[in-house]
C-alpha cells in the first residue's frame, strides 16, 4: 500500500502539512514590566527623600521620619538615626538600580524586586503595628501607605506577564489557532480523507497476474476443487 507522503496536494493546492504563511508572531509586550518598574522607581525614590530630609538626625516632618527603613532598630543598632539612613539609601539605590534592569527586560531584575518589595513591605507593617501600640497611630499614614505599594510591586512583578516579557531574547507568542512548527497545518475539508480515491482498472483490462494464470474451467478435474 503506497502512503501519500508529505506534500500530497490538497484541493486548496497547498500540500499537507505544508505550513502556511501568516504574519511574524508578535513578541510579548513589555508594558506591564514597565509599569512595575516605574512603581519600584517610585518607590525607590520615595525612600531616598526620606532619607534624605533624616540626615540631620532631627527631622522637622515626623510623618516623614517615619517612613525612614530601619528606623524602629536604629537606636538598638547604632544608638541614632544612622543604621537608618543607611539602611535606607542602600534600599532605594538598589530597588533603583533593578528596576531600571527590569524596564530594560533584563530577568535579574524580577527576583530581586521580588524580594526588595517583600522585605520593605513586612518592615512598614511591623513598623505601623509598632506606632499603633505605642499610641501614635497619626504616625501609621506614611508606612501603612509606602507599605501598600511596595507590596503591589511585589505583586506585579511575580506576574507571569512580566516573566514572559522579560530576557533580551523573549520568545515570541505564535498567532491563536495556528499549531506549533512539525504539525499538520493545512487539514482536508471536514469529511475529505486526505487519501486519494482508489480508482479499479478500466472495463476489460486483464492483469498480468490474470495473463499468467488460466481460466479456473479450463483445468481439468475442476469437480474435485
Amino acid at each position: 500500500m503506497n502512503y501519500p507522503q508529505q506534500g500530497w496536494p490538497s484541493p486548496s493546492g497547498m500540500p499537507y502539512g505544508g505550513q502556511p504563511s501568516y504574519p511574524p508572531a508578535a513578541r510579548p509586550s513589555a508594558l506591564l514590566a514597565r509599569l512595575t518598574a516605574a512603581l519600584f522607581i517610585a518607590c525607590a525614590g520615595f525612600a531616598i527623600a526620606t532619607g534624605i530630609v533624616s540626615l540631620d538626625g532631627a527631622p522637622t516632618n515626623l510623618h516623614l521620619f517615619s517612613g525612614v527603613l530601619g528606623l524602629m532598630f536604629s537606636e538598638a543598632v547604632t544608638g541614632d538615626v544612622t543604621f537608618a539612613l543607611i539602611v535606607t539609601m542602600a534600599v532605594g539605590a538598589l530597588t533603583l538600580v533593578f528596576a531600571v534592569l527590569l524596564a530594560c527586560r533584563f530577568r535579574i531584575g524580577r527576583p530581586m524586586l521580588a524580594v526588595l518589595g517583600l522585605l520593605v513591605a513586612g518592615y512598614y507593617a511591623y513598623t505601623a503595628i509598632a506606632l499603633f501600640g505605642d499610641n501614635l497611630a497619626g504616625y501609621t499614614v506614611v508606612p501603612i501607605a509606602a507599605g501598600a505599594a511596595w507590596l503591589l510591586g511585589m505583586v506585579l512583578v511575580l506576574l507571569p506577564p512580566v516573566g514572559r516579557a522579560l530576557g533580551r531574547h523573549a520568545q515570541p507568542q505564535p498567532p491563536l489557532n495556528v499549531p506549533p512548527p512539525g504539525m499538520p497545518t493545512n487539514q482536508p475539508p471536514p469529511g475529505q480523507s486526505i487519501w486519494p480515491e482508489a480508482s479499479g482498472p478500466p472495463a476489460g483490462h486483464t492483469s498480468s497476474i490474470q495473463q499468467a494464470f488460466p481460466a479456473r474451467n479450463t483445468f481439468p478435474n475442476q469437480q474435485n476443487w
